[in-house]
């Protein structure tokens, strides 16, 4: 899998397990979204979407002001090629889990103004992520962006439940778009 490929000349092959079958999608939200960009299967509120049209999808962009509000994440690992990510303004409780997702290699994440994702698993195997917004009330805590040196922006106002962020000692960050102190953040270089 090659993402700065501009052109399909064939090789290019998703493992046939990750791409066979069901996905389940417990949340309605999400379903009805993921239904309305061609992702579904067909049948509305079956809680399924055909892993087949979520494994080479490479962004989701599903405002909460937009769609609704999401309460569970449950079928994102499904989408192996993610890239850009925006789920602002949510409401799905407990981590976000990336560890499944071995083909991402460039991701725009933006969890912000979500009180109640309180982790990101997987973050470091992220190897490219380069944009991060855990903003807003409540949210993710301590993430640990140690192994990550493609980060050039983060977001973080108004975190009041970051803890730690952990930095690369490599990274070049171009921009902080906002880390304050406030709630207690501190940013350590590992």
């Amino acid at each position: 899998y090659d993402p700065t490929a501009d052109c399909d000349d064939g090789s290019c092959t998703y493992p046939v397990t990750a791409c066979a079958g069901n996905l389940s999608v417990p949340d309605s939200v999400f379903e009805d979204y993921l239904e309305a960009i061609g992702c579904g299967n067909g049948i509305q509120g079956d809680g399924l979407v055909l892993k087949n049209n979520v494994c080479t999808v490479d962004g989701i962009y599903c405002h909460s002001s937009t769609w609704g509000v999401i309460n569970d994440m449950t079928g994102i690992e499904g989408f192996i090629a993610i890239e850009h990510l925006n789920l602002m303004g949510h409401n799905f409780s407990g981590a976000l889990d990336f560890t499944s997702n071995p083909l991402t290699e460039y991701l725009w994440l933006n969890v912000g103004r979500n009180p109640h994702c309180n982790s990101i698993t997987g973050l470091n195997t992220l190897t490219s992520l380069q944009v991060l917004n855990i903003d807003g009330p409540g949210g993710v805590s301590n993430p640990d962006l140690s192994n990550i040196n493609t980060l050039t922006a983060i977001d973080a106002v108004n975190n009041t439940n970051a803890g730690t962020i952990t930095l690369s000692p490599n990274l070049d960050l171009t921009q902080v778009i906002q880390i304050q102190t406030f709630g207690g953040i501190n940013v350590t270089i590992a």
